[in-house]
């Protein structure tokens, strides 16, 4: 438009210039003068133009300005509202997710070549029958390893095991009917020492066999191996298939130790404290006071992360004592089977003066329990047992068969299978073995 304008302004004055050579002074003194202000309008012109499209500029740039912040407000807000549904969709899928132990108890390779001695000696199907009868007198982990024993004493006259009923710590609602083989419903496969699990059938009848016959182990096994080595197998046997059943009461019970949706912390530490009747065939643990136990799990805690304790205990004493002598800044998470059978429990002791140790039972008193619930204190402390074995770190004495029993299971399946840069530890504040 300036170019425009400027071209035809210019030749209407070369062509007045032109003509001015042929007008009169005066003529030419008014040419001049509209000339000269035809060049003033046509300035203020550009400069109204420049002006009007200066401000229409800054009003554009201003708008624009308003625009995107308006629009980065709305995506600020739509993207908390966002996050905000999205970590809200997740709490609530993760809370109605059901909730999963490390391993899958119910299919664990056996590693270990003791292990594997006690998976091809049951299942071999040409070997007689010898049966041994539970005596339901003593504690659930004393059992499994009479079983051990038991094993070993068969094996070494050319016999398999087969464990007969009853047994009390079958809890009938998962374990209904006459199990051929009482050790079958919670380990499935002791159940392939049946004779319905072999095709050959052997006329032979059935022989009697003793736990307790003085047979050692080694005799049957390689020399490098003792009796703890034959022990460890056999756990690891049974414990590599573990029933459907006792899975599902531990991932059951995963909510109620670990708040609230079942979340077991990295840095967990399962510490065993076994009171009651052991404090009489075992006068020496008396010596073993709470803070022994506290100053335990320090050395084994990493300083720099929160400390969970997994406090595996029946003695509700034991229990209160440990919870008010640790650090406030600990979380311990009760033994289940502790809290799910304490109310129960209470009923017991306060009907029967002979139900606890203490007032004159002169055995365990969980199999009382046990036969008490029916079976469900047995389901309810293997589950336990699972549970506390996912610690990488313990603090045990295994003068009890309990903390035996966790020690074996660390050795045997939680080291092997807790990853690759993982490594267990224990300490043993009182060792033993049966």
């Amino acid at each position: 438009f300036f170019f425009f304008e400027n071209t035809k302004n210019n030749d209407q004055t070369t062509m007045m210039n032109g003509h001015t050579r042929r007008l009169n002074p005066s003529k030419r003194q008014h040419l001049k003068q509209l000339n000269s202000s035809q060049h003033k309008n046509i300035k203020l012109k550009r400069r109204t133009l420049t002006l009007c499209f200066f401000s229409l500029f800054l009003a554009a740039m201003l708008i624009l300005l308003l625009i995107r912040n308006r629009i980065t407000a709305w995506m600020e807000d739509s993207s908390a509202t966002s996050s905000f549904s999205v970590a809200k969709s997740y709490e609530e899928s993760f809370s109605r997710r059901k909730p999963k132990l490390r391993f899958d108890w119910t299919n664990l390779p056996i590693k270990s070549e003791a292990a594997m001695f006690f998976q091809r000696h049951q299942q071999n199907c040409t070997l007689p029958l010898a049966q041994i009868p539970f005596r339901n007198r003593f504690g659930l982990g004393s059992d499994l390893h009479v079983w051990t024993q038991a094993v070993c004493n068969a094996a070494s006259l050319g016999y398999r095991v087969e464990s007969t009923g009853p047994w009390l710590w079958l809890d009938p609602t998962v374990c209904p009917g006459n199990y051929s083989d009482a050790m079958g419903c919670y380990f499935t496969k002791a159940a392939a020492s049946s004779e319905l699990s072999c095709s050959l059938k052997i006329e032979q009848p059935p022989i009697a066999i003793r736990a307790r016959q003085g047979y050692h182990c080694n005799e049957i096994m390689p020399q490098r191996y003792n009796v703890s080595d034959f022990r460890t197998g056999g756990i690891e046997f049974l414990f590599s298939s573990v029933s459907r059943a006792i899975v599902e009461e531990a991932e059951r019970l995963l909510p109620k130790v670990f708040p609230p949706h079942g979340i077991v912390p990295p840095n967990l530490i399962t510490v065993q404290i076994r009171r009651g009747d052991k404090l009489v065939e075992e006068p020496s643990l008396k010596r073993l006071t709470i803070q022994t136990f506290i100053d335990s799990v320090s050395k084994l805690a990493n300083p720099d992360l929160p400390i969970h304790v997994f406090l595996a205990t029946e003695d509700q004493q034991a229990m209160e004592e440990f919870k008010q002598t640790a650090p406030s800044h600990w979380t311990i998470h009760p033994d289940p089977y502790h809290t799910e059978l304490k109310a129960l429990k209470e009923r017991l002791v306060t009907s029967d003066q002979n139900f606890s140790h203490n007032k004159g039972n002169n055995y365990n008193e969980n199999p009382r329990l046990s036969l008490a619930t029916k079976g469900k204190s047995g389901l309810i402390a293997l589950a336990s047992l699972l549970l506390a074995m996912e610690a990488n770190s313990y603090v045990l004495t295994t003068t009890s068969n309990w903390s035996r029993l966790m020690n074996e299971l660390r050795k045997s399946i939680v080291e092997d299978n807790c990853g690759v840069d993982c490594h267990t530890k224990v300490i043993d504040l009182k060792s033993g073995e049966w």
